[in-house]
């Protein structure tokens, strides 16, 4: 299969057949944390593992007004888990400000990759679709007979 491309671009044919090789560009989503992960991190620290210790101590042995430094323990991980998930949701939409918007050429005309992208998806879904169908008509005929 020859790798040149005419000044005309791909026909859908080609491009189907590249997809379906797996001949794609494809740009990985930038890593980012979800906001279980964020809690994961901000909750079991080395500071919130020792102060929780001492206060369950303080809790079973003291009065209850020595535990009062358990709210600064919670407000301390609030504050940390609240600040990175705004800083994640930010980023997040940085990322989809910075997108990439390069421009293809299909039968003789241009459009934006993110448009081809959704295109090339929607061809591999309904692909996807057929061939479930056609599984399951075949299993139907075999029960038939």
């Amino acid at each position: 299969m020859s790798t040149a491309v005419a000044p005309t671009g791909l026909t859908a044919a080609e491009v189907a057949a590249r997809v379906a090789s797996g001949q794609v560009n494809d740009v990985p989503p930038a890593p980012t944390r979800t906001v279980a992960e964020i809690v994961r991190a901000n909750v079991p620290t080395r500071l919130n593992l020792l102060l929780g210790s001492l206060l369950v101590v303080i809790l079973c042995v003291g009065p209850l007004q020595d535990a009062l430094f358990g709210l600064v323990l919670v407000a301390n991980t609030l504050v940390g888990i609240v600040q990175e998930v705004r800083a994640k949701r930010t980023l997040d939409r940085l990322a989809l400000i910075s997108a990439p918007a390069a421009r293809a050429t299909r039968v003789g005309r241009e459009a934006y990759a993110a448009k081809l992208a959704e295109e090339a998806r929607r061809f591999t879904l309904a692909r996807s679709a057929v061939l479930r169908r056609v599984r399951r008509a075949g299993g139907r005929r075999a029960q038939r007979s």
